[in-house]
């Protein structure tokens, strides 16, 4: 299988909001680094909340703009002992992706945006200072 133009591989900023009876709760911002598994489009990677769940695993498929994939918690409270299941659409640019998320009745949206696409080192360290000034904004008070 021929990997896609625009891989999901790399880093991400995103945000993940709650609809439904939970849309009171603020949007949780994330970052996220994903790696291609193989070439048939599976990737993998941890994603780091800014919320007080933390640290999660994730594995995905990838099909053309389409990607899915599931979120485990590492440090899981009673409440996420499930998996998490997301879905979206990268933009045909490959610069932005966002969809819906689901755990049993409860549900949302997600949008990321690319930091960096895997295997550009320069492209890695030219945004890991915004990403690092991005993550003081989101942690200021």
């Amino acid at each position: 299988m021929t990997l896609p133009e625009h891989s999901i591989a790399g880093g991400w900023l995103g945000t993940y909001a709650y609809g439904g009876i939970e849309s009171r709760q603020p949007p949780v911002r994330f970052e996220a680094t994903w790696t291609m598994q193989s070439d048939d489009g599976r990737f993998s990677g941890p994603v780091l909340d800014d919320g007080a769940l933390g640290e999660a695993d994730t594995d995905g498929m990838q099909t053309g703009r389409q990607v899915a994939f599931t979120k485990v918690y590492v440090n899981q409270s009673s409440s996420y002992t499930h998996p998490i299941a997301y879905e979206g659409t990268l933009s045909e640019d490959g610069t932005t992706v966002a969809g819906t998320w689901r755990l049993s009745r409860i549900s949302g949206t997600w949008d990321a945006r690319r930091l960096w696409s895997e295997g550009s080192s320069a492209a890695r360290a030219e945004t890991g200072a915004e990403a690092a000034s991005t993550r003081e904004l989101v942690s200021a008070p």
